[in-house]
């Protein structure tokens, strides 16, 4: 081993590259355009959903020249040389005194390096480079990368495979599809990178436990401040979020029947933290709801959606009785892939699934399994009726029947919902 071997770390790092590995280019092109800010970049994503190769191919496509990028991932690190940010600075010197002042500054899974904060603070205070950071969700959260960069940070939130990106990985490996149609199969399998390349169910359910158990054991349980009296009761909850996917829910709701089904004393401010977990672990995602008279938000009673429905259906999963919450749930998710600020809809009582703001963009959008009776048609296509503003309104379903324009509101299947609202 030589002495730079640390720094040809950093290139095999670099070249890191799977040339087969599928390239989320929305992911990539969006990534450029923040580049060109001098706010440093916090990825933050849920575990497995390709985020390193995300960065990576995104240098690649910039042809940036590896003597101008200082990259350090810290899971390529696996002789525990960068502990300290001493450590990193002394690093940061010997590349520059061997090579030159790099333009780029990359580190993946920073959170393993003690007191990272300060070595990170001081080069942005120089102004000299693009500074990209991603940090383990089991150490390194949203709320303590603004306490850490208050002010001086962009966050950037890598979702799981949609539609989209799902069907084109699909042809493109000449995976065999399962069920009736290929918008079935994404409704009832999970949508992490490499649990679709597992074409064996029993292997992709093993999988699909392994990755929970890595997500709520140490994205939960591992952190100091996190006090979890069972990872039974924490279960429990995860699936009663399931079961009530499509619901608006109080914490006090939570908690009486977690009580009742335990015959337990659960205090709220327990239900409470571990909802606040999951949220932590990008599990879940809280839709807050919308007054959309008074343009103001509630604080109480609220939605929740899964990160990933793999993780819903292996904890609560009837396709039959869950199919239109899992509807609900792919919708909430196309949104938040396409950046809009989601919330539920509150006009008079009467709910709108979700109201999508983008700037001073808004859409709103009703989400049904099948619009097949005019009981149901008067119900999705009624409360939208109810909104006097010229947006949007969309309704949404499974079913394939084509309405071009009913009273101004567009009616779409849900795949042809998913190719074209952008």
């Amino acid at each position: 081993m030589n002495k730079n071997w640390k720094i040809d770390l950093i290139d095999l790092s670099l070249n890191d590259i799977k040339k087969d590995i599928f390239l989320r280019m929305d992911y990539i092109e969006k990534l450029k355009k923040y580049t060109n800010t001098k706010q440093i970049i916090v990825i933050q994503w849920q575990r497995r959903c390709g985020k390193s190769h995300v960065i990576l191919w995104l240098l690649k496509s910039l042809k940036i020249s590896h003597e101008k990028i200082f990259y350090i991932n810290k899971e390529k690190d696996e002789l525990g040389s960068l502990k300290s940010t001493k450590d990193l600075s002394k690093l940061f010197e010997d590349f520059c005194a061997q090579r030159w002042i790099p333009e780029w500054i990359i580190i993946d899974e920073i959170q393993d390096i003690k007191d990272w904060e300060i070595f990170i603070r001081s080069k942005y205070s120089d102004w000299k480079f693009k500074i990209i950071i991603s940090g383990s969700n089991s150490h390194l959260l949203n709320g303590e990368f603004a306490t850490y960069l208050s002010g001086r940070y962009i966050p950037f939130f890598v979702y799981p495979f949609g539609y989209d990106e799902y069907k084109s990985i699909i042809d493109s490996k000449n995976i065999q599809n399962r069920y009736p149609n290929l918008f079935e199969q994404y409704m009832h399998l999970w949508w992490m990178p490499e649990s679709i390349l597992i074409n064996d169910p029993e292997i992709q359910q093993d999988y699909s436990r392994a990755i929970l158990n890595t997500v709520v054991i140490k994205d939960i349980l591992e952190r100091k401040e996190v006090k979890v009296r069972s990872v039974s009761l924490l279960l429990q909850v995860l699936e009663y979020l399931a079961d009530i996917t499509w619901s608006i829910v109080s914490t006090a709701n939570i908690t009486t029947a977690l009580n009742i089904q335990n015959n337990d004393s659960i205090s709220n401010i327990t239900i409470w933290n571990y909802i606040k977990y999951l949220q932590d672990a990008y599990i879940i995602h809280e839709v807050k709801r919308y007054n959309i008279m008074w343009k103001t938000i509630f604080q109480n009673k609220n939605k929740y959606y899964f990160n990933d429905i793999w993780i819903r259906n292996s904890r609560k999963y009837s396709f039959i009785l869950d199919r239109w919450k899992i509807l609900e749930n792919i919708v909430f998710l196309h949104l938040k892939r396409l950046w809009y600020d989601v919330f539920v809809g509150d006009l008079w009582n009467k709910e709108i699934d979700f109201v999508a703001k983008k700037w001073d963009n808004i859409e709103y959008i009703q989400v049904a399994w099948s619009i097949n009776s005019e009981k149901v048609m008067d119900r999705e296509f009624g409360n939208l009726l109810s909104i006097k503003d010229w947006y949007p309104k969309h309704v949404v379903s499974f079913d394939w029947l084509w309405i071009t324009n009913h009273e101004w509101i567009s009616y779409r299947n849900i795949e042809t919902f998913l190719e074209n609202f952008k």
